[in-house]
């Protein structure tokens, strides 16, 4: 039997509390500054990556990027739930605040946790960081797993690949997803939805970007 404290937490709404298993001791100052983000004032940014968590309306802009912060040395830690609690708050972050994640993190360690065994409900998360904190490097890979999806027809992560090119290359890469996806009939209805939804996040956090600037 563990004997690492029990992770608690509570919605301010229901009564009971929830366990989410146990975490040792030594996170107690960490989960108490990432709680301290909610009193960060600023404005509240919206949702922008409809992702499997979502998006908290409750936190502010500068209060997200606090948090990225906090949370990017946690990704993948040797504590199962730390891992977890930190993937959770980048996965459900807006996606204009993961630019604080630049010079913060190495992009090899990114691209580990994309190559290796990593539960596949983390690629996507991982993928839209990458694009924050690769290369031209990183971009080239990218893009060949992008044509590699494009002959397969496979929209799995496509967005997110497609997002994070963008985030890599910048406006000069709009023309290539539009010839791509957008001119050819051939493409599937799900692969057009990520191509589509790829470009409104980056249109949407142009626009979040400069409401905070």
């Amino acid at each position: 039997m563990s004997r690492d404290p029990s992770l608690l937490a509570r919605d301010r709404l229901a009564p009971q509390w929830t366990s989410l298993g146990t975490i040792r001791a030594e996170y107690a100052d960490w989960l108490r500054h990432l709680a301290a983000t909610r009193l960060v004032e600023g404005g509240r940014p919206r949702p922008t990556w409809p992702l499997n968590m979502q998006a908290s309306s409750e936190l502010s802009y500068d209060g997200w990027r606090q948090r990225i912060a906090l949370v990017l040395p946690y990704l993948e830690d040797s504590d199962a739930l730390a891992a977890r609690i930190a993937w959770g708050e980048l996965a459900r972050a807006p996606y204009p605040t993961l630019d604080v994640a630049r010079s913060r993190i190495d992009a090899t360690a990114v691209t580990s946790w994309l190559d290796d065994s990593r539960p596949e409900s983390r690629h996507a998360a991982y993928t839209l960081l990458l694009g924050f904190v690769g290369g031209p490097a990183d971009a080239a890979r990218l893009e060949q797993c992008i044509e590699a999806a494009w002959h397969s027809h496979d929209a799995t992560n496509l967005a997110a690949m497609i997002g994070a090119d963008l985030e890599l290359r910048g406006p000069s890469g709009v023309g290539w997803v539009e010839s791509m996806y957008f001119a050819d009939r051939n493409r599937t209805m799900p692969e057009i939805e990520a191509a589509l939804l790829a470009l409104n996040v980056h249109g949407d956090a142009n626009r979040m970007c400069l409401a905070n600037v």
